[in-house]
């Protein structure tokens, strides 16, 4: 096997074999079943390729959970609109283009996820920060050193362990499909 493919493919196993990160994964699941079962909303947010994997999520959630349960899970990415954000950041500031759309807008019964590989992004801090003061349950997927405090303040913050952004990245799309999966088997388990 080519030495940058093995390399690359021990890392990605690393991380998502972290003993820490499994207890953090199968509890943030259950957060979010129970949002789910109070017909709360679950916001998810991310930058670039965390952007990415949140509108996947927004995927997956609504149609995936749907369609393997008695629930219909109301998801919004807060990363899916580029009109809305560019004219928040136009009118305002990058920093604001997740406040902005959740202000005035949740409730205790809601849960956000908010993915960031560096754990600094601006944006994902101040909504973390506005999620701490609100009191709004949330967890976060994060890499590199851990982030920043209100990133690992969140209820449940899995830290994937790496200094490598295509392994944090593609832990945390298969952190993703990993909590649909725990999510569908607990939202069965009642039925």
């Amino acid at each position: 096997m080519n030495k940058i493919v093995k390399n690359y493919v021990t890392q990605l196993n690393v991380a998502l074999n972290d003993k820490l990160l499994n207890t953090e994964l199968i509890k943030s699941a259950n957060l979010i079943s129970n949002c789910i079962r109070q017909n709360g909303y679950v916001y998810v947010a991310g930058n670039g390729g965390s952007a990415a994997i949140s509108n996947h999520l927004l995927c997956d959630f609504s149609k995936g959970i749907e369609e393997k349960t008695n629930y219909s899970p109301r998801v919004i990415s807060l990363s899916n609109s580029p009109e809305l954000i560019t004219a928040i950041s136009n009118d305002s500031d990058f920093s604001n283009i997740f406040v902005n759309q959740v202000t005035n807008r949740l409730d205790l019964s809601d849960v956000c996820i908010l993915i960031s590989s560096s754990g600094k992004s601006k944006n994902i801090v101040k909504l973390a920060n506005y999620l701490i003061k609100k009191k709004v349950d949330f967890v976060s997927i994060i890499g590199f050193d851990g982030g920043s405090k209100p990133l690992r303040a969140a209820n449940f913050s899995m830290h994937i362990v790496s200094n490598n952004y295509g392994v944090i990245e593609d832990a945390s799309q298969a952190i993703m499909h990993i909590l649909a999966k725990l999510i569908i088997e607990e939202l069965n388990e009642e039925v």
